[in-house]
């Protein structure tokens, strides 16, 4: 995790959020855990209690995916709707974003794979 976000999730009212996404090493396993981690209210990926978690997970060969809030860690904030900690809605969106995505690398691996055992 870098503190820069790789993919901006689109929410109600144009609002945005970002997921930093850490890959093991060894890269994505469906079978091991994912993990979404919600920052703190001054957060991001750079708070240091992130950082820790995320290298202890990646040494597990866990995914880890820091959902960053709105308004916070550069991220524009469009409209009224500043960070609120207590907005489900956020959690919610980055959810169904990492579940979708996740799916996706899944089934690209699995067609790489199939593309190279076929050669």
């Amino acid at each position: 995790v870098d503190g820069s976000p790789l993919d901006a999730v689109a929410q109600d009212h144009r609002e945005v959020i970002a997921l930093d996404i850490a890959f093991p090493p060894t890269g994505y396993d469906p079978t091991q855990p994912t993990y979404m981690v919600l920052h703190g209210i001054n957060g991001g990926t750079h708070e240091q209690f992130i950082r820790d978690f995320t290298a202890r997970r990646l040494g597990e060969n866990a995914t880890v995916i820091v959902a960053v809030a709105r308004g916070l860690q550069d991220l524009p904030v469009r409209g009224w709707n500043n960070f609120h900690g207590a907005r489900w809605t956020d959690a919610h969106q980055a959810a169904k974003a990492i579940k979708r995505a996740m799916t996706n690398v899944h089934h690209l691996q699995q067609q790489s794979s199939s593309e190279q055992n076929s050669n």
